[in-house]
């Protein structure tokens, strides 16, 4: 049975099809709208990994600024350079780039992380219950995730020590006891950043 509403029928579930229509339409602009974002993450993943290859920096940086023209530091390196540094760990391991290629990307990135983290490191930490020593253990040298951390921690209002990679832990703990401070190792396991106090 249809019932006629301003000249549209009543469907038998009791919708009007303009209803329908306009989530139809909903649905499409929000598939458009993940698909725009996908496909401007992958460009931006595809122009980083051509900038590796060629070594160019120019391209790196005019890509790096026309994202976070878009979004915040924070937002770029989570949906950018995060996936970013996972596919360039599998091009290493096949053996499709240099380690070259790898030291230059992650040397930019670092670059761009250590400016953003002085821009928070400036100013007064709003919170003072802790402060945090980050460093990671003797021959560990992969320290963008730390590096990342640290921001992290410094944007939430914490202050924090920062000693970065291949540190000695026994005698670095015993001195930042020494110095009334509780250190928290920061080790890989199953390529996650984890941590423990000692």
């Amino acid at each position: 049975m249809h019932i006629a509403l301003k000249g549209l029928p009543i469907l038998r579930n009791g919708r009007n099809p303009h209803q329908i229509f306009c989530k139809n339409e909903q649905i499409n602009k929000l598939a458009n709208d993940i698909i725009s974002e996908k496909s401007a993450k992958n460009h931006a993943i595809s122009t980083f990994k051509m900038a590796m290859m060629n070594f160019d920096q120019s391209l790196f940086f005019k890509t790096y600024n026309q994202l976070l023209s878009e979004k915040s530091f924070r937002e770029v390196f989570y949906t950018v350079f995060i996936p970013l540094m996972q596919e360039i760990g599998f091009l290493w391991q096949t053996e499709t780039i240099s380690p070259a290629h790898e030291h230059f990307i992650s040397y930019l990135i670092k670059q761009k992380l250590l400016i953003n983290t002085e821009k928070v490191q400036i100013q007064e930490p709003t919170r003072t219950d802790k402060v945090f020593v980050l460093f990671l253990p003797l021959n560990e040298v992969h320290e963008l995730g730390l590096m990342y951390l640290n921001y992290e921690i410094l944007l939430k209002g914490y202050q924090t020590i920062y000693l970065g990679e291949s540190i000695p832990t026994r005698p670095t703990y015993t001195q930042l006891k020494s110095a009334g401070l509780a250190p928290v190792l920061f080790h890989k396991y199953k390529g996650l950043l984890c941590g423990y106090t000692y």
